[in-house]
């Protein structure tokens, strides 16, 4: 099967940004405007790895998402071991791709988690109030290492109900993502920080953590992601629908000293053709991403 249809399978992910042009996309642009969802993580065999870059580059895409699993760096009581991020920024040059690299898998001495949780599930919860520094400090490592990525994203779809990718209340997510975001802009002030994309159009859950009491995230992110499954009949009115919300919602992007301006860098995942616009002081994210 051609790379680009292995690629176009599935479902199809948006970042909702703040503004919509009407100029439709031209069909030679789609290439700069997609991505892939690799379904790669940091202990993923590194020829699987070379494998999904080649053939995102090979399908004319520009971006490419996997999980930065954390625990795949940070073993307990043993030093950091880079050697899996170090590669996966090599392979973004190498095949001049943009990655979106999702913040996951918490280490598991870090966890606060309910009573009775099962040992494989400690990495999806959030962290105690008294291991935050240290998370933080292994996110700021990781980033530092990481100059070839630009787009990090604050978990995946933490909106599901039962836990299956995270395991809290909104308020929960609200105070890691906080803390995360923080720690991805100390080590690099030009990262764009992208909301970890949830299952769907959340609306409850999304307001929740963009307004959190303590937290409100609405402030931290460049990039808020949805999710959106199904066929591409109707994609365009579902992510007006996402655009409209956000709007609503003030994403607006951090309101601190302007950023330098990434245009040219795709999105982790974005609004398709031209529909992309700035949801923040320092990007126009063009980049619909095949999911």
């Amino acid at each position: 099967m051609p790379a680009y249809r292995r690629l176009a399978a599935g479902a199809v992910a948006l970042a909702c940004a703040a503004a919509i042009s009407a100029a439709p996309a031209r069909a030679e642009t789609y290439g700069s405007r997609l991505g892939a969802h690799s379904m790669l993580y940091l202990d993923s065999p590194a020829v699987q790895q070379e494998a999904l870059f080649r053939a995102a580059h090979e399908a004319g895409v520009r971006s490419i998402r996997l999980d930065f699993t954390m625990g795949a760096v940070f073993g307990f009581l043993a030093e950091p071991n880079f050697t899996a991020v170090d590669h996966v920024n090599a392979l973004a040059r190498r095949y001049h791709l943009q990655v979106d690299a999702v913040l996951t898998g918490l280490p598991f001495w870090l966890a606060d988690c309910p009573p009775g949780t099962a040992f494989m599930d400690l990495s999806k919860c959030p962290p105690r109030l008294d291991a935050e520094a240290e998370w933080a400090r292994m996110v700021t490592a990781v980033v530092r290492r990481s100059p070839a990525v630009h787009f990090w994203e604050l978990g995946n779809e933490p909106d599901v109900p039962g836990g299956r990718f995270f395991i809290g209340s909104p308020a929960a997510y609200a105070r890691m993502a906080a803390v995360t975001a923080r720690a991805v802009r100390a080590a690099r002030r030009s990262a764009a920080v992208v909301l970890g994309g949830t299952s769907r159009l959340d609306r409850g859950f999304l307001r929740a953590v963009l307004h959190d009491a303590h937290d409100p995230l609405v402030g931290e992110i460049d990039v808020a992601s949805v999710h959106l499954r199904g066929g591409l009949t109707g994609l365009r009115r579902q992510a007006r629908a996402c655009v409209e919300f956000f709007r609503h919602e003030g994403v607006r992007g951090p309101s601190s000293s302007p950023r330098p301006d990434t245009r040219r860098v795709p999105s982790t995942s974005g609004i398709p053709g031209s529909w992309a616009a700035s949801a923040t002081r320092h990007a126009g994210s063009p980049a619909g991403r095949a999911s």
